[in-house]
């Protein structure tokens, strides 16, 4: 059995408008996710923040990130927070002399990584809000900016802030 190049091409159409559908639902979903997320979020409840910086990645590059590690906490409240600490860390000397930037990355895991949706993985998706830091070419750097965004912030709107750095 062998298939002629008109069925193969609506095969093909066919397998397309399928995979548009799948990213469109999970599109719909997460947005829906996160308004029950935000609905249901109380800052005052919260007992801490955590802020992990990535500590796996490659030195000679020299970018890393750190992001909240919370599935339970609005992306729009992810933003407050992180830019808060992007203009505080912006404003102190010792990260600029040690060559270290810092800014705010959004991270849509469905367009990172598109390919997931073809192994039926895309539930695993995510989209949040991180620091990207470049400028970390020594663990020594690693470890000062650890303690530069553990002095930076104790505390965000009364809620304890812990910072660790880990894989």
């Amino acid at each position: 059995m062998f298939l002629t190049k008109c069925k193969a091409e609506k095969l093909v159409i066919q397998g397309r408008k399928e995979l548009i559908k799948d990213f469109k639902d999970w599109q719909c979903q997460w947005l829906e996710k996160e308004k029950q997320v935000e609905a249901k979020f109380d800052p005052k409840g919260l007992k801490s923040i955590h802020i992990n910086i990535w500590d796996d990645f490659d030195y000679e590059d020299g970018i890393t990130s750190a992001k909240i590690e919370s599935m339970d906490i609005p992306c729009s409240y992810e933003l407050q927070l992180l830019s808060l600490i992007v203009s505080k860390l912006g404003a102190n000397n010792m990260l600029i002399e040690q060559g270290l930037s810092v800014t705010l990355k959004y991270n849509d895991d469905s367009i990172l990584f598109p390919e997931l949706l073809l192994k039926d993985s895309f539930y695993m998706w995510r989209k949040f809000w991180s620091l990207e830091i470049k400028g970390v070419t020594s663990e020594s750097k690693l470890e000062t900016l650890t303690k530069l965004v553990k002095s930076t912030m104790s505390d965000f709107e009364g809620t304890p802030i812990t910072v660790s750095c880990e894989s």
